[in-house]
Protein backbone atom coordinates (compact mmCIF):
# COMPACT_ATOMS: atom_id res chain seq x y z
CA UNK A 1 0.00 0.00 0.00
CA UNK A 2 2.83 2.39 0.85
CA UNK A 3 4.40 1.73 -2.54
CA UNK A 4 1.12 2.53 -4.30
CA UNK A 5 0.72 5.76 -2.32
CA UNK A 6 4.28 6.81 -3.15
CA UNK A 7 3.67 6.08 -6.84
CA UNK A 8 0.42 8.09 -6.82
CA UNK A 9 2.13 11.05 -5.15
CA UNK A 10 4.96 10.95 -7.70
CA UNK A 11 2.50 10.97 -10.60
CA UNK A 12 0.54 13.81 -9.01
CA UNK A 13 3.68 15.89 -8.47
CA UNK A 14 4.85 15.25 -12.02
CA UNK A 15 1.51 16.34 -13.47
CA UNK A 16 1.58 19.57 -11.44
CA UNK A 17 5.11 20.37 -12.60
CA UNK A 18 4.32 19.63 -16.24
CA UNK A 19 1.06 21.56 -16.29
CA UNK A 20 2.69 24.64 -14.77
CA UNK A 21 4.96 24.93 -17.79
CA UNK A 22 2.22 24.71 -20.41
CA UNK A 23 1.08 27.79 -22.26
CA UNK A 24 -2.50 28.61 -23.19
CA UNK A 25 -2.89 29.20 -26.94
CA UNK A 26 -4.33 32.60 -27.86
CA UNK A 27 -5.14 33.27 -31.50
CA UNK A 28 -5.23 36.61 -33.30
CA UNK A 29 -5.74 37.87 -36.83
CA UNK A 30 -3.33 40.25 -38.51
CA UNK A 31 -4.34 43.78 -37.54
CA UNK A 32 -6.53 42.37 -34.76
CA UNK A 33 -6.44 42.60 -30.98
CA UNK A 34 -4.92 40.27 -28.40
CA UNK A 35 -6.34 40.33 -24.88
CA UNK A 36 -4.59 38.54 -22.01
CA UNK A 37 -6.31 38.25 -18.62
CA UNK A 38 -4.20 36.66 -15.90
CA UNK A 39 -5.97 34.82 -13.11
CA UNK A 40 -4.95 36.92 -10.11
CA UNK A 41 -7.14 37.92 -7.21
CA UNK A 42 -7.14 38.53 -3.52
CA UNK A 43 -4.28 41.01 -3.29
CA UNK A 44 -4.01 44.62 -4.32
CA UNK A 45 -1.76 44.83 -7.36
CA UNK A 46 1.36 46.94 -6.76
CA UNK A 47 3.58 45.84 -9.65
CA UNK A 48 2.96 44.38 -13.10
CA UNK A 49 5.51 43.31 -15.69
CA UNK A 50 4.46 41.73 -19.00
CA UNK A 51 7.00 40.10 -21.29
CA UNK A 52 6.95 38.79 -24.86
CA UNK A 53 9.60 36.12 -25.47
CA UNK A 54 11.52 37.47 -22.43
CA UNK A 55 11.44 41.08 -23.74
CA UNK A 56 9.57 43.78 -21.83
CA UNK A 57 6.15 44.76 -23.15
CA UNK A 58 4.74 46.81 -20.27
CA UNK A 59 5.83 47.64 -16.73
CA UNK A 60 4.24 49.43 -13.81
CA UNK A 61 5.46 49.76 -10.22
CA UNK A 62 3.20 51.73 -7.89
CA UNK A 63 4.76 55.00 -6.67
CA UNK A 64 8.08 54.18 -8.40
CA UNK A 65 7.58 53.61 -12.14
CA UNK A 66 4.87 55.20 -14.20
CA UNK A 67 3.17 52.85 -16.61
CA UNK A 68 5.72 52.23 -19.37
CA UNK A 69 5.31 50.46 -22.71
CA UNK A 70 8.37 49.22 -24.58
CA UNK A 71 9.52 49.04 -28.19
CA UNK A 72 6.96 48.09 -30.83
CA UNK A 73 4.24 47.77 -28.17
CA UNK A 74 4.28 51.48 -27.35
CA UNK A 75 1.21 53.25 -28.73
CA UNK A 76 -0.87 50.11 -29.25
CA UNK A 77 -0.89 48.45 -25.84
CA UNK A 78 -3.07 49.04 -22.79
CA UNK A 79 -2.39 47.65 -19.32
CA UNK A 80 -5.14 47.74 -16.70
CA UNK A 81 -3.18 48.18 -13.46
CA UNK A 82 -6.10 47.04 -11.30
CA UNK A 83 -6.47 43.63 -12.99
CA UNK A 84 -3.15 43.25 -14.92
CA UNK A 85 -5.19 42.71 -18.11
CA UNK A 86 -3.09 43.40 -21.22
CA UNK A 87 -4.54 44.41 -24.57
CA UNK A 88 -2.45 44.78 -27.72
CA UNK A 89 -4.00 46.20 -30.89
CA UNK A 90 -2.88 46.10 -34.52
CA UNK A 91 -1.28 42.68 -34.06
CA UNK A 92 1.31 41.50 -36.59
CA UNK A 93 3.12 38.20 -37.23
CA UNK A 94 6.08 39.54 -35.20
CA UNK A 95 3.79 39.61 -32.13
CA UNK A 96 3.45 35.81 -32.15
CA UNK A 97 5.19 34.06 -29.30
CA UNK A 98 5.14 33.50 -25.58
CA UNK A 99 3.71 36.11 -23.20
CA UNK A 100 4.27 35.94 -19.45
CA UNK A 101 3.33 38.14 -16.52
CA UNK A 102 4.79 38.97 -13.13
CA UNK A 103 2.46 40.49 -10.53
CA UNK A 104 3.63 41.77 -7.14
CA UNK A 105 7.09 40.31 -7.79
CA UNK A 106 5.66 36.82 -8.41
CA UNK A 107 5.96 35.18 -11.80
CA UNK A 108 2.58 33.67 -12.53
CA UNK A 109 2.61 30.09 -13.79
CA UNK A 110 0.23 30.89 -16.62
CA UNK A 111 1.77 31.66 -19.98
CA UNK A 112 0.10 32.60 -23.25
CA UNK A 113 1.26 31.39 -26.65
CA UNK A 114 0.01 33.97 -29.17
CA UNK A 115 -0.50 32.56 -32.65
CA UNK A 116 -1.44 34.31 -35.89
CA UNK A 117 -4.37 32.81 -37.78
CA UNK A 118 -5.17 33.65 -41.38
CA UNK A 119 -8.74 34.79 -41.75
Amino acid sequence: MEKLTRCFMSVLLLSVVLSSGLAEDKFFGEGGTLELRPNFSGEKINTVIWKHNSNLVAEWVEQINDLTYYGVFEGRTTLDITTARLEITNMSPADSGLYSVEINNKILPERYNAKLINL
